[in-house]
C-alpha cells in the first residue's frame, strides 16, 4: 500500500458531483502511485498517477482577488478542475501542503517521463475573454495619449504635462495587460522550480 503524501482540500467540483461524491468540499491526497479523492460525506476515487496526463497549476483573478486553481489531465481526455480552500482551523499546513502536492504530483509526473504536461496558467478561454477586456481601457488610454502628442493644448507647461500623464498613464495600462496575459496564459515549464509561478507562496 501506498504511504500518503501530501494532501489539501478543495470545493467539490460539479464533475465529481455527478459522478456520486456528496459534501461541500473533497480531500485530494498524494499516495505513491496515485491521487486520492475523498468526498466530505461521501464517494472517494483513486486516481493512478499513471492514468494522468498532466497538471496545470495558477491563479484565477476575480473582483475579489485570487484564488489557486489545479487542473488535472487524464490520459482518457477528461480534466478534473479544483478549486483548493484554506481551511480555518489550519491555515499555515494548508499553504504547505497544496504547493506540496502540486509538487510531488509534478515531480512524479516528471519521473514518468511527462513533464511536457505539467503547465502554470489556467484556462485559454478565460484569460483570452479578461485580457480582452482588460484591453479596452488600455486602448482608449493609448488614443488619449495619441491624441495629446498631434493636438497638444498651446502652453508649453501644459503641453507638457498632458504629454508626460497620458503617455506615463498608457504605458502602465499596456504594462498590466501584458502582465495579465503572461501571468494566466497557460504555458509548459522547463523544470520543476517553474512551478513556482503557480503556487502560492508559503
Amino acid at each position: 500500500m501506498s504511504a500518503l503524501g501530501p494532501s489539501f482540500t478543495a470545493r467539490m467540483p460539479r464533475s465529481l458531483r455527478q459522478s456520486g461524491f456528496r459534501g461541500a468540499t473533497v480531500t485530494v491526497v498524494l499516495a505513491g502511485d496515485l491521487v486520492g479523492l475523498v468526498g466530505a460525506e461521501a464517494g472517494d476515487r483513486p486516481a493512478p498517477i499513471d492514468h494522468i496526463a498532466g497538471l496545470r497549476a495558477g491563479f484565477v483573478q476575480t473582483t475579489r482577488g485570487q484564488y489557486p486553481e489545479l487542473r488535472l489531465f487524464f490520459t482518457d481526455a477528461s480534466t478534473l478542475r479544483l478549486e483548493p480552500m484554506a481551511d480555518p482551523g489550519d491555515a499555515a499546513a494548508v499553504r504547505r501542503s497544496y504547493p506540496d502536492f502540486v509538487r510531488g504530483l509534478a515531480a512524479r509526473l516528471a519521473g514518468a517521463g511527462r513533464l511536457a504536461g505539467v503547465e502554470v496558467g489556467v484556462d485559454r478561454a478565460w484569460t483570452v475573454v479578461f485580457t480582452a477586456l482588460l484591453a479596452l481601457p488600455a486602448a482608449a488610454m493609448v488614443t488619449l495619449a495619441a491624441l495629446t502628442w498631434l493636438d497638444p493644448p498651446y502652453a508649453t507647461i501644459e503641453r507638457g504635462i498632458a504629454r508626460g500623464f497620458t503617455s506615463l498613464l498608457a504605458l502602465l495600462f499596456v504594462a498590466f495587460v501584458v502582465w495579465f496575459w503572461r501571468a494566466q496564459w497557460p504555458r509548459r515549464i522547463s523544470d520543476l522550480s517553474g512551478l513556482d509561478a503557480g503556487l502560492p507562496r508559503r
